[in-house]
């Protein structure tokens, strides 16, 4: 059966998703931006890229016509995270911090360095880029590079640098560093949200024929590989 998918965000993303359906023949059901919502039947599941301002009604929608949910709004509230993890309770929840495979692949390089037994003397810092309209930082992506070292060694990245300016969509960057000798850098650079947005429409496909829970993209891609 085609997904019924509904878009919440009138910005980049959320057009950039909304056009991608379009591609690929889906039905956009359901729209919904700052200048109000458009519903022309029930989606099967709801892609929010829009802003914490509109979690509230995209929980009380999905939550009401029990409509599983693709989150992809990284700034959300404690608060509001504590309400996804309740909505999950009964419904399917995808939690996209980065829907990028370049950003789990990332990931699961610093997990494997981390693995190493590197040496004593070896500094981490991270680095993250994005336009002007990122709204916060360090962005979550760079918050997942951060908080994965930490778990994995129980030391902290004393240094994440940020910038917002030009026109990439994002760059991350994770590197060690040996003394003044040598360093290695893992990069991950973003040119265009159509990648994002083909991906954020697989994670719908995989949420909406899910049980009940809490989801990353961490298992999108598991199931992929």
């Amino acid at each position: 059966m085609t997904d019924l998918v509904g878009v919440v965000g009138g910005g980049r993303l959320g057009s950039a998703i909304t056009n991608h359906c379009t591609r690929q023949g889906l039905p956009v059901v359901l729209t919904a931006s700052s200048a109000g919502w458009a519903i022309t039947s029930t989606p099967t599941v709801v892609i929010d890229a829009s802003a914490p301002a509109a979690f509230d009604r995209v929980r009380d929608y999905c939550r009401g016509h029990r409509v599983a949910l693709v989150e992809c709004v990284s700034n959300l509230s404690s608060a509001q995270r504590d309400d996804l993890t309740a909505l999950a309770e009964t419904l399917p929840v995808l939690v996209a911090t980065n829907l990028t495979f370049g950003h789990y692949l990332q990931c699961r390089i610093a997990e494997f360095a981390a693995t190493l037994g590197l040496p004593p003397d070896t500094e981490v810092d991270v680095f993250e880029q994005h336009t002007r309209r990122k709204a916060h930082r360090p962005s979550a992506s760079a918050a997942a590079l951060t908080d994965i070292w930490l778990k994995a060694t129980g030391e902290t990245v004393p240094e994440v640098a940020s910038r917002r300016g030009g026109t990439t969509v994002s760059t991350h960057e994770i590197t060690w560093t040996w003394g003044e000798a040598e360093s290695v850098t893992v990069s991950h650079r973003v040119v265009s949200l159509r990648a994002a947005a083909a991906t954020a429409v697989a994670a719908a496909s995989f949420a909406a024929a899910s049980r009940p829970g809490l989801l990353t993209m961490d298992d999108v891609f598991r199931r992929k590989t």
